[in-house]
């Protein structure tokens, strides 16, 4: 391996803990009966698929589930349950970042939504006065790049805009096909193993 110089992070799992059942619970709350619809909405071309590549607006969204659950919902509460998902940013995860930035070139690449951007960009800002560029030299989003992890484009496309070494470089992620994606292309990667207790913090205690 050569030396390191550029590190790619995941957002969801790796670095904010997530509880995506805190949102189905919230969407059953305000009346949604078929739990299946994310599962099958989170497939390809499915509406949540769509709405992480850019290609659905909120607005959309907020209509394609009032349809779904049939009540009458406000496009707030809609917000309140898909941010549920959405848990802490911990304190030790900010100060690795911090000590990370000074040595390495930090890359953000996040699956997210808009929905989700506004919530989790306006919850560090409250919770640390950061915003995201203080903690990375760049980020990518997939509704804004319009390309969805495991897609290996979403990774070319860093690799060419950042003008960076594939092998120089590791990505760090918590799920496993996403890291294939990544190696595909010669980047190194390390598997956040969450199912049994991979330690972000204890993975990188030597960079």
């Amino acid at each position: 391996m050569k030396k390191i110089s550029n590190i790619i992070f995941d957002l969801g799992g790796v670095l904010i803990n997530i509880d995506p059942q805190a949102t189905v619970y919230q969407f059953e709350k305000l009346g949604l009966k078929n739990v299946d619809f994310f599962k099958k909405n989170y497939e390809k071309n499915g509406i949540f698929y769509d709405f992480e590549e850019g290609k659905l607006s909120s607005d959309k969204l907020y209509e394609l589930i009032k349809s779904e659950i049939n009540l009458n919902i406000t496009n707030q509460e809609i917000d309140f349950a898909w941010n549920a998902m959405l848990l802490d940013f911990p304190k030790q995860k900010i100060d690795l970042l911090k000590r990370l930035k000074k040595d390495y070139n930090l890359i953000l690449l996040s699956n997210t939504n808009e929905i989700h951007v506004k919530y989790f960009e306006k919850q560090l800002l409250n919770e640390y006065n950061l915003k995201f560029e203080d903690l990375f030299h760049s980020h990518y989003y997939s509704n804004e790049i319009g390309i969805r992890k495991p897609n290996i484009e979403a990774f070319d496309l860093i690799l060419k805009k950042e003008g960076i070494d594939a092998t120089e470089t590791i990505f760090i992620d918590d799920m496993k096909e996403n890291c294939i994606a990544a190696e595909k292309l010669g980047i190194n990667t390390i598997f956040l193993d969450l199912e049994n207790n991979s330690n972000l913090i204890e993975l990188l205690k030597d960079f």
